[in-house]
Order: structure tokens, then C-alpha cells, then sequence
């Protein structure tokens, strides 16, 4: 399996009586997953949202569960097990739940500095074994992950110039 895809399938579906549904505010990754799989299904607008339906002559639940999968809202969203390159999921998972921009800081003296930041949104188990895989990777320290106000889910946050730099070189963004 590519883990690219991969990460972005763990990111964003759900299953449901026999079809996998993915649904984003981009389309364009709609089409990405859509045209990996050479399927000729339809990206389709709901609400605000793009949605994918792969049906199962295109598309092998059975991978992911084999991967350790479970839905997007369970309490414990697992790191897949046994794939090839973690950098490669973890970058399609940073395309579907990765922000890089800046922030604005106000020190005590009035001085405001822009900040380059990088953050990674989702679930806390899955999150922390992303955490340590980049520390690892990048021989960088673990960050604390940081509460969101969605219950099981956290934020893993770098501020650091070198840090941040070092993240976006590796996820190339």
C-alpha cells in the first residue's frame, strides 16, 4: 500500500456498509485518493464538504483493518503497524490534519515577532507515536501535546525556528 495515501485514508474515512466514505473541504485530495485507486467515481459536494464513496471492487477494507484501522471517532486511534515508510504516512496524515503558518507574539516590552509554527491535529494515541517518530527522525525532543476541546483529541505543536524548519524540510511543505 502507499503509505501517502495511506495517511490520508486514516485521516479522513469511515466505513460503512461495504464502501468507504471520505469527505474533506479540498477536493483535490479527493481526486488524489480517487485517481490512486483508478476508480471512476465521482467527487461530490455535501453541505460544505467534498465526498468520495469508494466501493469495494476498488477499494480493500480488509488492508486497512490489517493495518490496525478503527473509525475516526473511536476513544484509541492506533499508528498503523508494519509500513514501509512512516515518513511517507505521516505526511499524507499532515496533508489532511497539518497546518504550517505563523503566529503573532507580543513580548512584555511591546515588541511583536512573527513565529513560523508547524501543528498536527488528531487523536491522542496516534498523535504521540507521530511524536515520537519525528523526535526520532529528527533527533529533536518530544513536544508536549497540547488539549483541544474535542474530547481524545490533542495537538502536537513546533514553535522552534530550527525545529520548524527541520519539519517542513522533512515533510516537504
Amino acid at each position: 500500500m502507499n503509505e501517502y495515501i495511506l495517511g490520508i485514508l486514516w485521516a479522513l474515512g469511515r466505513y460503512t456498509e461495504g464502501h468507504y466514505y471520505l469527505r474533506h473541504k479540498d477536493e483535490t485530495i479527493l481526486e488524489l485518493v480517487r485517481d490512486h485507486y483508478k476508480t471512476d467515481a465521482k467527487v461530490f459536494k455535501l453541505k460544505n464538504k467534498h465526498c468520495l464513496k469508494l466501493a469495494g471492487k476498488y477499494f480493500d477494507m480488509n488492508t486497512l483493518i490489517d493495518y490496525g484501522w478503527s473509525g475516526r471517532n473511536e476513544h484509541i486511534r492506533p499508528y498503523p503497524q508494519g509500513i514501509a515508510s512512516d515518513k511517507e504516512f505521516i505526511r499524507g496524515y499532515f496533508l489532511v490534519h497539518g497546518r504550517s503558518g505563523q503566529i503573532k507574539l507580543t513580548h512584555k516590552s511591546g515588541r511583536v515577532q512573527n513565529q513560523k509554527r508547524i501543528r498536527i491535529y488528531g487523536n491522542e494515541t496516534l498523535i504521540e507515536k507521530i511524536n515520537n517518530i519525528i523526535s526520532t527522525e529528527l533527533d529533536i525532543m518530544p513536544k508536549k501535546l497540547e488539549r483541544t476541546s474535542t474530547i481524545n483529541s490533542v495537538v502536537l505543536g513546533y514553535y522552534g525556528k530550527d525545529d520548524v524548519e527541520k519539519l517542513a524540510a522533512w515533510l516537504m511543505i
